[in-house]
């Protein structure tokens, strides 16, 4: 959007996705939570810090800031002067608030605290569009900051119950509540 290209989470393909819809750049990334399946591909992030000779900013809340920089630890250093490192992620910590809005690189988003078994995830807001994956509950503030969205990603795991996923029901319950002009079961 607006010419800026703002990611959410890293997932374990992400090289092979990046080369499949040729994305050339990435201006910021928004973590959801700090799963693996959520985070294992921040290492490609790599490849698009060395083109620009820009650290990318990260988004997440202290949790999963601090997790991320444990076990990426060599992404978030400093580069050394005058060598061939390139400057990496840059760690910014998002407050555990039900609803909160921020600019990342000029681009107003809202982050929005969800459920997911017993962890709590961001689902985002970017203009229109909403981003809510890994989630089985929902507060009265998440709709808040849903309301008016055009398009809604969310999570629809099974057509049962799961223990940290929605299933379809609720996922279409929730949809109605929401009225997106476009509803993308993930």
């Amino acid at each position: 959007t607006q010419g800026k290209n703002l990611l959410i989470d890293t997932a374990p393909d992400l090289r092979q996705q990046a080369l499949r819809h040729r994305i050339r750049r990435i201006d910021a990334v928004l973590y959801t939570h700090d799963h693996a399946d959520h985070t294992a591909g921040l290492d490609d992030l790599r490849a698009f810090n060395f083109l620009s000779d820009e650290a990318i900013p990260v988004y997440g809340n202290a949790e999963t800031i601090t997790l991320l920089q444990q076990r990426f630890s060599y992404a978030f250093r400093q580069p050394k002067p005058d060598t061939w490192y390139r400057p990496c992620l840059t760690p910014i910590v998002l407050p555990d608030a039900a609803i909160h809005h921020f600019t990342a690189e000029g681009i107003p988003v809202t982050s929005f605290e969800q459920g997911h078994g017993r962890v709590k995830t961001f689902g985002y807001r970017i203009g229109n569009m909403a981003y809510s994956t890994d989630t089985d509950k929902l507060p009265d503030s998440a709709f808040e900051a849903l309301a008016g969205t055009d398009v809604w990603i969310v999570d629809c795991l099974r057509y049962g119950p799961s223990t940290s996923h929605s299933n379809l029901a609720q996922t279409l319950g929730w949809i109605g509540r929401v009225k997106p002009r476009l509803g993308v079961l993930t």
